[in-house]
């Protein structure tokens, strides 16, 4: 199969896994290999020409974030016990306050559906290196699996991995679709 062949067959292809047709009327046309675009020495199939504009878009699209639904869906103390909706492919960016100088730190359980991606506290800006000054932990969750998914955190103080008698608690219930 020469080039001109080859894209045609790949310019046909791709028409159809778009649902065109050739020459439908009232959709978008797209040509065949006999007809050609370009200058003396620089004469290229439509139908790749085609192809080669689709897959730009294509690669444009996916770059700026439209080739999917994939969302990020912020988290406070605000949504604890909430139930929210999520789509896998998603990303959770959680926030709770934290003032880990005092010992007390968050002790967080994630349900199998839930990855995650990064872990991080930042002290309150201006209270760099204050004892007894308070930040923000963040966690960034990708959302991996369809169903029921949980998170349930609880702030426990120093030297414990969990406290059945913590004041604080976190819990809210993924649906994800």
């Amino acid at each position: 199969m020469d080039w001109m062949e080859h894209s045609r067959s790949a310019s046909l292809r791709l028409a159809r896994g778009m649902g065109l047709k050739p020459g439908e009327p009232g959709r978008a046309r797209w040509a065949s290999a006999k007809c050609e675009v370009g200058g003396p020495g620089r004469r290229r199939p439509v139908g790749l020409a085609v192809a080669m504009a689709v897959g730009m878009v294509a690669v444009a699209a996916v770059a700026a974030g439209c080739g999917g639904s994939a969302q990020q869906i912020p988290l406070t103390s605000k949504d604890n016990n909430a139930t929210i909706k999520a789509s896998k492919g998603d990303t959770i960016v959680l926030k709770l306050d934290e003032n880990p100088s005092t010992g007390y730190h968050w002790v967080m359980q994630f349900s199998g559906g839930l990855k995650v991606t990064s872990d991080a506290y930042k002290q309150r800006s201006g209270a760099q290196n204050l004892v007894g000054a308070g930040g923000t932990h963040t966690w960034t969750i990708d959302v991996t699996e369809s169903g029921t998914q949980a998170i349930i955190g609880t702030y426990t103080p120093p030297g414990l991995l969990t406290s059945p008698t913590a004041q604080q608690r976190f819990s809210v219930t993924i649906q994800v679709s």
